[in-house]
C-alpha cells in the first residue's frame, strides 16, 4: 500500500445507464474530483487526436467508470472500460473542453522550486528513528527498510513486510515523514485502506486528516 498516488487532476464520471437517451442522462449526475488508482488487471493504451487539435491517450481496462486526467505537462489521459464506445468518449471530451483547458492552463503555470528541509542521509536516520519508535508502540516490526527515488509513492509496504520510503520526502516536512512511517507500519497489519486501517493510523497519528491534505497539495 502506498501513501500517495501519481500527480494529476482527475474528473470521474458515472458509467452510462442502459436506458440513457440523451447526453444529460449519459454524463449527468454528480461529478467528483478525486484520485483514481491504476488498473488492477491488463490494459490497452492508444493515442488519438480529436478534431486535429485535442490529443489524448486512452487506456482501456477492467473498470466500471470513465475518467479524465490532466497529467504533468497538460497531457490528457482517458481511462475507460474495455467496451465503452469511443464515439461517446470523444463526445465527452468535446463537452468537457472548458474543464480540460482550465486545468491544462493551471498546470502549465510555473511553480516554485521545492524546498529541501533535510539532507538524504539525515532523512534516512529520521525515518529509522520513527520506525524504531512506532514499531515498539504499535507492536509491528518490518523485516527491513529500503530507500528509493520514485515518482509514484511516498512509501510502500511489500507482502514480505519490507517498507520502502521515497527520498523525495526530503522536500516535504517532518510531520509528513512521521505520518508516512505510521501509514506504512499500519500496512503490516492491514493491507488495504479500509476503516480498520485508517483507525489504526489515526490512533497513532491523530493529525492524519490534516497531513493527508498537505500531501495531496504537493506537486509529487
Amino acid at each position: 500500500g502506498s501513501a500517495s498516488t501519481p500527480p494529476g487532476i482527475f474528473l470521474l464520471l458515472p458509467p452510462p445507464t442502459n436506458n440513457s437517451s440523451s447526453d444529460t442522462d449519459l454524463f449527468g449526475g454528480k461529478t467528483n474530483i478525486g484520485i483514481q488508482l491504476p488498473p488492477l488487471y491488463y490494459r490497452v493504451k492508444l493515442t488519438y487526436k480529436l478534431y486535429r487539435t485535442m490529443q489524448y491517450t486512452l487506456i482501456r481496462s477492467r473498470r466500471h467508470s470513465l475518467s479524465l486526467q490532466i497529467g504533468v505537462g497538460g497531457r490528457l489521459l482517458v481511462r475507460a472500460p474495455f467496451l465503452y464506445p469511443k464515439f461517446l468518449i470523444d463526445r465527452l471530451i468535446s463537452q468537457k473542453q472548458a474543464w480540460i483547458s482550465k486545468h491544462q492552463t493551471n498546470l502549465a503555470k510555473p511553480r516554485p522550486s521545492p524546498h529541501r528541509f533535510i539532507p538524504d542521509e539525515e532523512l534516512k536516520k529520521l525515518i529509522q528513528t520513527h520506525v524504531h519508535h512506532y514499531s515498539a508502540v504499535m507492536g509491528l516490526t518490518p523485516r527491513s527498510l529500503r530507500f528509493t527515488h520514485v515518482k509514484t509513492y511516498w512509501g510502500s509496504c511489500s507482502p514480505k513486510h519490507v517498507l520502502s520510503f521515497n527520498l523525495q520526502l526530503a522536500f516535504t516536512s517532518r510531520k509528513i515523514v512521521e505520518y508516512v512511517v505510521v501509514h506504512e507500519l499500519s500496512h503490516l497489519k492491514w493491507r488495504g485502506h479500509g476503516q480498520r486501517f485508517w483507525a489504526l493510523v489515526t490512533a497513532h497519528y491523530p493529525a492524519t486528516p490534516q497531513v493527508k491534505k498537505q500531501l495531496r497539495a504537493l506537486p509529487h
